[in-house]
C-alpha cells in the first residue's frame, strides 16, 4: 500500500488540526502501508497521531513529511515520541522530516540518536530546515549519523 498526497497543500485546510489527526489515525488501520508520502499536504498539530500511527505500520518503508511546517508545531514531546515509536517500523528506509516543525534540544537529540542504530535499513534521513531544533540536538544527531557511516543522504543542517 502507498498513500501519496504529495504537493497538495490544501488537502488539509490551513490550521485544521482535527482533520490532520483524523487522517493520520485512520492510516493506522492499514498495517500493510509501505509508503506514506505526505509532503506539503497541510498537516498540522498532529504529532501524537503521527507517532501513534507508526506503532501500527510495521511494513512502513518510506515516511515523507517534509514541507508541513505546522505538523509538529513546537511539540518537543511529540518529536521525541515519534522517534521512539519509529523503531516499531524496522523496515524504514527513508525518513524525511525537512521543514516539518521538528524541534527540541537534548531529549529529542537523544531520542533520534537512540533510534538511528535500531533502524538498520535506513538509507535516507533528512531533518534539515527545522529552525527549532537546537544545536545540542543537532550535535547529538550528527554524532549518531557519523557512527552509522554518515553520507549525503543523512542531513540535519
Amino acid at each position: 500500500w502507498k498513500l501519496t498526497l504529495y504537493d497538495n497543500p490544501n488537502f488539509v485546510a490551513e490550521g485544521d488540526i482535527e482533520s490532520s489527526r483524523t487522517l493520520l489515525e485512520s492510516l493506522g488501520s492499514c498495517p500493510a502501508m509501505e509508503e506514506m508520502l505526505l509532503n506539503n499536504s497541510g498537516l498540522c498539530g498532529a504529532s501524537e497521531a503521527m507517532s501513534n500511527t507508526l506503532l501500527k505500520l510495521p511494513k512502513l518503508r518510506k515516511l515523507m513529511l517534509h514541507n508541513n511546517p505546522e505538523l509538529f508545531a513546537g511539540d518537543i514531546e511529540g518529536c521525541r515520541v515519534l522517534m521512539e515509536n519509529l523503531v516499531a517500523c524496522p523496515s524504514v528506509e527513508e525518513l524525511v522530516l525537512s521543514n516539518a516543525g521538528f524541534c527540541g534540544g537534548q531529549g529529542v537529540g537523544e531520542a533520534v540518536s537512540a533510534a538511528l542504530p535500531k533502524l538498520s535499513n535506513l538509507r535516507r534521513f533528512r531533518l534539515d530546515a527545522n529552525a527549532s531544533l537546537d544545536d545540542t540536538a543537532k550535535n547529538l544527531i550528527t554524532e549518531a549519523i557519523d557512527a552509522r557511516g554518515g553520507g549525503e543522504d543523512f542531513n540535519i543542517r
